[in-house]
């Protein structure tokens, strides 16, 4: 990591140059453990596709791990039925019922599947 400026150059700063240099470091120490945390999620998603055999196990681990960076509440895997046009759930977190199935022309959910973002 390149250093912002010298030790020497310290103690020539004026309090608010010593700040701004502060609050500079700050946010690049933020951008580098954000950078760290998703470089451990590809390694966790990484592994466990090459080690996990049961689709709707490595589904649900993918799940998780989606469900933990974006702090939702819950997340639900959505499959395409090209055949009847439907989104249908394969696995999801709190679903009191085992399959839920809409037309693509439906929610963000559908408007993703049909556009592809």
């Amino acid at each position: 990591m390149k250093q912002l400026i010298s030790d020497i150059d310290l103690y020539n700063l004026s309090r608010d140059e010593l700040i701004a240099q502060l609050n500079e470091s700050h946010r690049k120490l933020r951008e580098f453990e954000q950078d760290r945390a998703r470089i451990n999620t590809l390694y966790f998603i990484t592994r466990n596709l090459s080690q996990e055999l049961d689709l709707d196990n490595l589904l649900r681990l993918l799940m998780d791990e989606v469900k933990d960076i974006l702090q939702a509440d819950r997340c639900t895997v959505f499959l395409l039925d090209n055949e009847q046009g439907e989104l249908w759930s394969r696995i999801g977190h709190g679903l009191e019922i085992n399959e839920i199935r809409f037309s693509i022309d439906k929610g963000i959910a559908g408007y993703v599947a049909k556009t592809g973002g």
